[in-house]
Formats: C-alpha cells, structure tokens, sequence
C-alpha cells in the first residue's frame, strides 16, 4: 500500500496494522502493533502514529539491524512502547444471581476465570466470558458443566453447576507465520435457569448497550481478581500477540488499554463511562491489557448483550 498525503492518516495505520503486520513481529521482542497517539518527552500528543508494542525495551547497540524498529514506516512515524508479555488472565464468592465480574470455571478445571456478562439468542441466556476459560482452549467437549464460583475458588461441583459450555469460537495457534489469525477468545456457557445470573455487572451497575473503543478514552472494568480497575484507551485497531502458556495466538483488531487486570480477570468486559461495552478481556500483563472488540464476539457468537 502507498501512504499519499490525499489518504487519511489513521485509516492508513489501520491498514498497516491489519495487514502489513509481519514487517513488525518479525523483529525480536515485538509482539503488537497498532494505531495510537505519539508519545513526546513523556506527554500523550494528539500525532496519530503506529504503536509498536514489545516485551522489554533493548538498546539500538544491542539490536542486529534487521531487528531495529524504523522511527518512520513508509512516513509515518512509530512509536515504541513497553508493554511486557500479555498471557490470558477476586470477586470469587458464591453468589446468586450472579453478575458479571464474578468467578467461573468449568467444573473439571483447577482455575477461575470470570463472567463477562449476559448474552442471548433469542431464545436462551448465557454467560459470556473466554474460550480458555470456558473451553480450556479448545479442550472441553460442548455441554461441560460451569460452576460459580470457579473450582479454586471453593465450588461444590454438587452444589454450584449454574450452566453448560454452549458454544466457543475455537483458538488458531501458529502466530504469524503460518498466518493463523485470530480476532476473539470467546465462549458462551447456558445458564441452566435464566434466574442464576443477572445482566448488571457488579460493581457497576447495568449495561446500556454496545459502543467503538475511542483513543485515549476512560474505561473501566470488573473482574474475579482486581474487581474495579480505571484505564484509558491507548492503542486501537491492533495485531497483537497473547501468550498462552508457551504458545501464542496472534490477535487482529484488539483494544489496548493502560495496566487493568490479572489472572483470573479473564472474560471481564470493557466498559466506557456511559455503561456501553467495548471489549472482552483476553490478556494482561502488568503495564497492559488486551481486550477483543465486543463487535467481533457477538457477530462470532451469533448473540446479543441483555441489557435488563
């Protein structure tokens, strides 16, 4: 693609970022890209530029040429930001009905992860929350009992099965050379009676609807582990990688917010300052966070967000 003065600037890095990629995360430590505002003398401007997130910041003089970042790319300037390495991530009382933010787990799993929110079909109620949480990554066959809370958080698989994996959108592993791209990790678990869960989110309140992440806007979340934390937008439209043990998936158009989450925040949704979602959490780190773009995970599923 040529970059002219006649083409918008964000729409250019947007494209940059969905498919000339690979030019970035070939290079050692780099594992996103996307479109942001320049930082300046350690000031946000309003300069849109092309966020090239990486794990640890290295000096130029410790970098073969081939893994050095260009300040400009095809003239559009870049900038480097340290984001460390995201890897998929404590409201974890028993609790009915349940809101979102709280622990989930399937029952045959050792982990919690956490109820994003209610969707429907039409017909039917779910809880909506990550495939690695609901699915174990591609693992669990359909109808898996779910237990709130999650099984580290002391379920009684007796006692607090609330529902049953439905649905997931599978995980492609490969990262970036064998092309396999991801746009969600996302899964949605039946509720066994529509009266176990609730559409509020706790802590927050109810949810009005969906919206489109804005650079640098306030948002916020709640999830099993940090309940209620404050962030800001600051990279969207992004190609990034999330590590899932010792593999990667690589993700296309993700919302990159300041540090917000850790395990077991997994599956909290995005929230900006009018109660609209944007996004559903699939990784952290601890300067990070890496959320799925809510439009992609409801398009996926086939399902929309209950909002009373």
């Amino acid at each position: 693609m040529k970059i002219n003065k006649f083409c918008n600037l964000e729409e250019s890095i947007k494209y940059i970022c969905d498919n000339e990629y690979s030019f970035f995360l070939n290079k050692d430590h780099v594992i996103g890209v996307g479109l942001g505002y320049r930082i300046i003398k350690g000031f946000q401007s309003n300069e849109s530029c092309i966020k090239v997130f990486v794990d640890k910041k290295i000096g130029a003089d410790s970098l073969s040429c081939e893994n050095l970042i260009p300040k400009e790319y095809k003239g559009i300037k870049t900038d480097i930001v340290e984001s460390g390495i995201c890897t998929c991530t404590k409201l974890s009382k028993r609790i009915r009905p349940i809101p979102g933010g709280y622990s989930i787990s399937p029952v045959t799993i050792f982990g919690s992860g956490t109820m994003g929110c209610l969707v429907t079909d039409g017909f039917s109620r779910f809880m909506l929350s990550n495939n690695h949480v609901l699915a174990d990554s591609n693992k669990l066959p359909i109808n898996e009992p779910i237990v709130q809370p999650g099984m580290d958080d002391k379920a009684n698989p007796s006692q607090d099965v609330v529902a049953l994996l439905y649905k997931y959108i599978p995980l492609n592993f490969g990262g970036i050379l064998k092309k396999e791209v991801n746009y969600v990790d996302c899964a949605i678990a039946r509720l066994l009676d529509k009266n176990y869960a609730t559409p509020d989110i706790a802590l927050l309140g109810k949810i009005k609807g969906v919206s489109n992440p804005k650079l640098n806007q306030t948002v916020a979340k709640c999830g099993r582990t940090t309940e209620v934390t404050l962030g800001k937008v600051t990279s969207i439209n992004t190609t990034f990688k999330v590590y899932y043990g010792i593999k990667s998936v690589l993700f296309k158009n993700q919302i990159i917010t300041t540090y917000m989450a850790e395990g077991g925040d997994s599956g909290s949704v995005l929230l900006d300052n009018k109660k609209y979602v944007l996004g559903l959490l699939a990784g952290a780190s601890q300067i990070c966070a890496v959320f799925n773009n809510i439009h992609d995970v409801l398009n996926l599923l086939s399902v929309q967000i209950v909002t009373s």
